[in-house]
């Protein structure tokens, strides 16, 4: 009797079941985009309510928040917060208590990565540094803060506000439309944002119904 091909497959997956599904945000990283008071930071912290939010402005206002948000005002409290969360000596209690790091708002964080290599580097503006050197730093800045994040076990969720190019023409089809982005990724540094990212999801406005109720947002997510 021929041996069955499809038996070796049950066995196999009966001895190593595999989920289906990402049941877990755990090492992920999730980017958020849309335009300003569309609930960004608020379905951001509905994914893990044992989430910290590292905030560059008061986006967490009207959202109620397990723990204190941390408030950075400049790229070295986010490395010094990061590094906390990432020591190896807490990290168990750390992972514990945080489930979910939010990062509100990549464009602000962008900056903040500028300025703070521009300072370092001695330099008034990163183009100053020769042969787009400047650049590759802060993407590098950038990339630390997230890899540690993640490889700690963290998920990440970046948020971000949205642009519209009008007139965008598209580099397959040659066809000119409207595009709307995540602003702070269209930069050569920023990208960076754009490239780390499992998934993307735009929160479209869908405004109000003919009795003025707000229709709640979509979100239309690539991967």
């Amino acid at each position: 009797m021929a041996k069955s091909i499809l038996a070796g497959i049950k066995q196999k997956a009966e001895e190593n079941p595999k989920k289906t599904m990402v049941t877990s945000l755990r090492g992920k990283i999730i980017l958020i985009y849309s335009t300003n008071n569309q609930g960004k930071t608020y379905q951001a912290i509905r994914l893990d309510e044992n989430c910290l939010v590292l905030a560059t402005e008061k986006g967490y206002n009207a959202s109620a928040l397990k723990y204190d948000p941390v408030d950075i005002p400049n790229f070295k409290i986010l490395k010094d917060v990061t590094r906390e969360l990432s020591d190896e000596r807490n990290l168990k209690d750390n992972l514990h208590l945080f489930h979910l790091i939010i990062i509100d708002s990549i464009d602000k964080i962008n900056d903040l990565a500028t300025m703070y290599v521009c300072k370092r580097e001695g330099v008034s503006k990163i183009g100053d540094i020769p042969y787009g050197g400047g650049y590759a730093m802060v993407r590098q800045e950038i990339n630390d803060i997230c890899n540690k994040l993640t490889l700690s076990g963290y998920g990440v969720v970046f948020i971000d506000h949205d642009e519209t190019d009008p007139e965008y023409i598209d580099p397959v089809t040659g066809e000119k439309y409207p595009y709307t982005f995540p602003k702070g990724t269209m930069s050569k540094s920023g990208s960076i944002f754009r490239d780390l990212a499992d998934f993307t999801i735009y929160l479209e406005n869908k405004g109000t119904d003919e009795d003025g109720k707000v229709i709640l947002s979509d979100g239309i997510m690539s991967h």
